[in-house]
């Protein structure tokens, strides 16, 4: 069957990945749905003719890479959404990945931003390119409290309190506002450069899903216990969800006609509605923004890319 063109999750194989692509396949069975993530999906999704799983580890600029080389390697349509979903919660302990880098930050920002750089032929003309943060980025919500100064302090943090319980929770927001600044300047650069692609972030709220499962020991499975038990819903109600709910939101956003309007990129979103939200006074901050896009395009070693963009 031919379709009418791709849309790329990553992130697929569990969680708001895997109910988003699951949920977008049964809706729109004229398009490709790519799972691109670590592990295979259950075979509920595996089963449905318009979806493909490809093997993803974001945790290296190699491994990104052959993900690339292999999705280039098919003949699949056009991309007409980049869904940015995949998310890496590690603690409590600093771990580095194979490149020195601090692993959320390579994870959930860095190898993701790869992804748009090194699909960005295959996007079309209005294609979107939905960005998942999350509101621990902002210390104001009192989730999380990053501590920012520079892209290159983010990807090498130092210090004790990195090593704790609080300081993980920390360079996972650290992680997300990372993303948050990275979509904001990339909106922009689209903008100057002429180009029709939608940049979206959503705030997918606090959701019972496996983010934890990275974590070691008893701490996964409290806290797994805790978003499963329904206690959650009582303590902060206004912004927790079932995953479904979540997906619903970042299929409307992928797709709904009214997220096709350039006056609604560049914006973050809450599950409501998906209804536009004021992020963190720090995600705005345009010298951060740009510092954020300068380091990640020379780490990334895309400056010919960048270049081809039309991004100066």
């Amino acid at each position: 069957m031919s379709y009418k063109s791709t849309i790329l999750i990553t992130g697929g194989s569990s969680g708001l990945g895997y109910e988003t692509s699951l949920q977008l396949a049964k809706s729109h069975p004229d398009l490709l749905i790519v799972a691109a993530s670590r592990s295979s999906p259950a075979e509920e999704l595996l089963s449905l003719a318009n979806v493909k799983w490809f093997h993803l580890d974001l945790s290296t600029k190699a491994a990104t890479r052959s993900f690339v080389t292999a999705f280039l390697a098919e003949s699949f349509p056009p991309i007409s959404a980049l869904i940015l979903n995949a998310g890496l919660q590690r603690f409590p302990k600093v771990y580095y990945t194979p490149d020195g880098l601090e692993e959320m930050v390579e994870t959930n920002h860095l190898n993701q931003a790869l992804l748009f750089f090194l699909l960005q032929e295959r996007l079309e003309p209005t294609a979107r390119i939905v960005v998942v943060s999350s509101s621990v980025h902002d210390p104001e919500i009192k989730r999380g409290f990053p501590e920012y100064t520079t892209a290159e302090a983010a990807a090498h943090p130092q210090g004790e309190s990195y090593k704790s319980f609080q300081g993980g929770i920390d360079q996972y927001a650290v992680s997300k506002l990372c993303q948050l600044l990275f979509a904001y300047a990339l909106h922009d650069h689209i903008v100057a450069a002429g180009k029709s692609w939608i940049v979206l972030a959503l705030d997918p709220g606090v959701m019972p899903t496996g983010l934890f499962r990275w974590t070691p020991g008893i701490v996964r499975i409290l806290f797994n216990w805790f978003l499963r038990s329904g206690i959650p819903r009582l303590l902060i109600a206004s912004d927790y969800y079932p995953v479904a709910e979540t997906a619903r939101s970042l299929v409307k956003l992928a797709m709904d006609p009214e997220f096709a309007a350039k006056e609604k990129s560049g914006k973050y979103y809450v599950v409501m509605g998906p209804a536009e939200s004021p992020s963190s006074k720090l995600s705005h901050d345009k010298a951060i923004q740009k510092d954020l896009w300068d380091w990640t395009v020379k780490e990334l070693g895309v400056q010919d890319e960048v270049k081809a963009l039309g991004f100066e």
